[in-house]
């Protein structure tokens, strides 16, 4: 749940996060296997095998699909059930970015989540953009802690939005149009589309209350615009916006 603005999360706290690079694939010891990632993360979970990474068993062809694994490289020691797989990134996938599927920064959460589940702290790419959900221990906080950023991952890394609150995203050339939540009416999420330039990522516009960004072309961009009636019911129409 948001306000009716969402606060901005404090950016010392998302570059604290550490890096975790998974490398080019390789051999995985296999510690724990789930089909909800949440059951992989947490302060539990981290000390019962710190270091380890979530992986997604889909980003590996050959693992058994549709689960996720706790997983570190093999040692001289293997604990009780764990074994090793081998891991050849899918290509496109996250696991080929090098990274692992879930934010190490949820190893820090203590309390299970009550409005969020697995799959929203699951990290995803679309249109050649990082959908990454991580974890910010924040007392008191609304969202429990749950924040997304957006990252250009079309060539070098390059971070765009640090909290962005359920995404919608659309690449075409040289522009980047990304979508988030910034109010609530009627217990719907209003959005702010910001279309960015993909080479230097400098903003181009900002249009309020526009979601569901798609490109025409790199000169026209339609979204959905959303209308707030006075008794708080949204509407939505297309909307033409020129570049």
């Amino acid at each position: 749940m948001i306000g009716r603005r969402i606060a901005g999360v404090l950016l010392a706290a998302m570059l604290s996060v550490p890096s975790m690079a998974l490398g080019n694939g390789g051999e995985w010891l296999i510690l724990q296997s789930a089909s909800d990632p949440l059951a992989l993360v947490g302060a539990a979970a981290a000390k019962r095998a710190p270091g380890a990474h979530v992986i997604a068993t889909d980003d590996c062809p050959g693992i058994k699909a549709g689960l996720y694994v706790l997983a570190t490289r093999p040692g001289a020691a293997r604990p009780a059930g764990a074994y090793v797989r081998r891991c050849t990134p899918r290509p496109h996938s996250v696991a080929a970015l090098g990274l692992p599927v879930v934010d190490p920064s949820f190893a820090t959460m203590r309390n299970p989540p009550v409005n969020f589940d697995g799959s929203d702290i699951v990290t995803r790419q679309r249109a050649g953009l990082l959908l990454r959900p991580y974890y910010v221990a924040a007392p008191n906080d609304p969202r429990e802690g749950l924040r997304m950023a957006v990252d250009d991952v079309a060539g070098r890394r390059r971070p765009i939005e640090r909290d962005c609150t359920d995404p919608e995203v659309a690449r075409q050339g040289d522009r980047i149009a990304i979508a988030c939540a910034v109010e609530q009416a009627a217990g719907q999420y209003i959005y702010r589309t910001t279309v960015y330039r993909a080479r230097d990522l400098a903003r181009m516009q900002a249009v309020p209350r526009c979601r569901n960004p798609r490109f025409v072309d790199s000169a026209l961009m339609r979204c959905d615009a959303q209308r707030i009636a006075p008794d708080g019911t949204v509407t939505i129409a297309p909307r033409d916006v020129w570049l």
